[in-house]
């Protein structure tokens, strides 16, 4: 979809569109968001104010990031959500004894966005291979990284309701197979 342009206005180069969103598959839809400079600026983007419909919590590992996307909007149909993105994803609330002000942090992170956004889900992602996990190397030292993400996916959920019972909240695990993603649901 291009702006409507006239005899005076040059043809729009690939640097004038800019991926906007994704369709359920995660594909990119490609908008041109060029618009006439408002108060000087080169191009305006649309302020929404809608509430969001979620929080996600998840890891920033870059190996991950369009599979997170990809099943947020095309499997949870979830399509405006507050992100928290951190090394780790919810590893924090599982470490509370282990790594307290990092807990301290991501508590607070949560709790103002609850209070705040109202979403009516939290959603929680952990992944295989996490190398935060890996540099945690005293935290259970004797249980796999798998099972360490895993428990902390359910200590969080159980942090969370104790605190935002109206919230519904749902765990993932995020695990590898043959150069892909897949998820599953951590009950």
């Amino acid at each position: 979809m291009t702006a409507e342009t006239n005899d005076d206005t040059p043809d729009r180069t690939p640097d004038d569109m800019v991926p906007a969103t994704f369709d359920n598959t995660g594909e990119r839809d490609i908008v041109d968001l060029k618009t006439e400079p408002v108060s000087g600026h080169d191009a305006i983007y649309p302020l929404d104010t809608s509430p969001p419909e979620a929080l996600v919590i998840h890891c920033g590992d870059s190996r991950f990031q369009t599979a997170f996307r990809r099943f947020i909007a095309g499997e949870l149909g979830i399509t405006k959500y507050t992100p928290i993105i951190i090394g780790g994803g919810i590893h924090a609330l599982g470490m509370q004894v282990f790594l307290p002000k990092n807990f301290k942090i991501l508590w607070e992170q949560i709790k103002f966005h609850v209070k705040t956004d109202r979403p009516k889900q939290i959603i929680i992602i952990n992944h295989e291979d996490c190398a935060w996990y890996d540099k945690m190397k005293g935290y259970h030292f004797n249980l796999s990284n798998i099972t360490k993400g895993k428990l902390d996916l359910k200590k969080a959920s159980t942090t969370i309701l104790k605190d935002f019972g109206g919230v519904r909240v749902r765990t993932f695990w995020a695990g590898i197979d043959n150069g892909n993603v897949y998820f599953e649901e951590v009950t």
